[in-house]
């Protein structure tokens, strides 16, 4: 297993332990209160300190895992651009028409959603490429 693939699992692994706490929070306090348990999160700094060390003792990546992580980089910001783009539009039409407004606390819960959507997609997008290949890599 590459560690691009390392990476992508561990990402997918602290969003799976977030999920899970959410779901045993919320009963107790509440859904906003329960969103809380995505600060684990927060984990995913530590990745690239892991998982790609610099320096003499490890090794750079290689031209195929650069044009990957180049790759997920532009399929995770696409996706997210695509959704919050929607999402506050989405937010906005239903403000304008006057029927529902959209509470504040939503709108940080928002931009915190689509952080984790860039990173899980991302990770995914890596998974996939790493497995098929990647032709055209430039």
């Amino acid at each position: 297993m590459s560690r691009l693939e390392k990476h992508a699992w561990f990402n997918i692994g602290v969003f799976a332990v977030a999920c899970a706490l959410f779901a045993l929070a919320r009963p107790y306090v509440g859904v906003l209160p329960a969103t809380g348990c995505f600060g684990l999160c927060g984990l995913w700094g530590f990745g690239p300190h892991v998982f790609y060390r610099k320096g003499k003792m490890g090794p750079s990546l290689d031209e195929r895992e650069s044009a990957i992580m180049r790759r997920a980089w532009q399929a995770g910001h696409g996706v997210f651009w695509l959704l919050f783009v929607s999402s506050f539009m989405l937010a906005w039409s239903f403000h304008r028409n006057g029927n529902v407004t959209v509470p504040a606390e939503y709108l940080p819960l928002m931009v915190f959603a689509a952080m984790i959507l860039v990173v899980l997609v991302q990770s995914l997008a890596m998974l996939i490429l790493c497995k098929t290949g990647l032709k055209n890599a430039e």
